[in-house]
């Protein structure tokens, strides 16, 4: 049994959360294999958020994409393995009323879908904000 699967059966049968970081590599390993610049991107975009003030127009200055303005009108969700498995799906607002937008996820938002057409699906990133970040 590996570490990942020995982990989420021990948090799964005692009902917790718990972060595992597993795998650590060497800062000089780092600069070799990771996207250069993308953790100082990261902390960017999430200073953003905490500033609050027109956030959604310096996203789309990063270079970040609005998919989808909605309400919340289904959630369905459970653990599964150790996983986050579900479905949410959105109900469009402003530029995008009557059209409808649902994510389907395990653990992270893996696909979804815009009028029951794909959108998006992973490695690009699908995040749910509030309107207020």
């Amino acid at each position: 049994m590996n570490a990942e699967k020995l982990v989420r059966s021990i948090v799964s049968s005692i009902k917790s959360k718990v972060g595992v970081a597993s795998h650590p590599i060497k800062g000089k390993i780092s600069k070799e294999i990771l996207i250069r610049d993308s953790l100082s991107y990261a902390l960017k975009l999430g200073k953003i958020l905490r500033e609050k003030d027109d956030w959604i127009l310096k996203f789309l200055k990063e270079g970040g994409f609005l998919l989808f303005k909605g309400e919340c009108i289904f959630l369905k969700w459970k653990n599964e393995n150790g996983f986050t498995v579900g479905e949410v799906e959105l109900q469009g607002i402003d530029e995008f009323k009557g059209e409808s937008y649902r994510i389907w996820f395990k653990n992270e938002n893996i696909i979804s879908w815009r009028n029951n057409q794909i959108d998006v699906t992973v490695p690009d990133l699908i995040t749910i904000l509030t309107i207020e970040g």
